[in-house]
């Protein structure tokens, strides 16, 4: 008789959902909070504060490290400023349209961004990631975070209805 299948996981039955977690390796991803409205930022040389002039999609995640014994090492998907590598998330609609990920200068980031972090065993981490505003009558967003920004080769997919963006 042919093997079973395994039961379905979140690598195999598509993205994940908004208040859904995923889980790789020892990594536990899930989205806390997606906002559309100006943010603060920080100026990381004076340490000043300030709101943005525009209004942007802001996604705030939490990096849970399950292991007991091993911290997780984490780099932001919000990306480098600079760089060649595709290590930051993207954001695509229902009709493959993307948006693009938002910068605001070398030193400059929103309150709440982690850079390369090492996270202790047994705790969390959570990052804030910024994109174009989408527009009001979007279905959904699909965000596409790559998997090598906590050691694993997949790409991490979560799937953000309308009904959750908070406006």
């Amino acid at each position: 008789s042919p093997a079973e299948m395994p039961p379905p996981t979140s690598e195999n039955r598509g993205p994940a959902y908004v208040g859904d977690s995923v889980v790789k390796g020892n990594a536990q991803i899930s989205i806390m909070t997606v906002k559309v409205a100006p943010v603060t930022l920080l100026d990381q040389l004076t340490q000043q504060t300030e709101k943005s002039t525009d209004v942007v999609m802001a996604v705030q995640i939490r990096i849970n490290n399950l292991s007991d014994t091993s911290a997780l090492d984490y780099a932001s998907w919000a990306g480098q400023p600079k760089g060649y590598k595709r290590d930051f998330g993207e954001v695509i609609d229902q009709d493959n349209n993307g948006y693009q990920r938002r910068m605001y200068g070398e030193n400059t980031i929103p309150v709440g961004r982690l850079t390369n972090t090492s996270i202790a065993p047994g705790t969390a981490a959570t990052d804030i990631l910024l994109f174009k505003r989408p527009p009001a009558n979007v279905q959904y967003l699909d965000l596409m975070l790559p998997g090598e920004n906590i050691g694993s080769h997949d790409i991490i997919t979560f799937r953000i209805t309308a009904d959750v963006i908070e406006k």
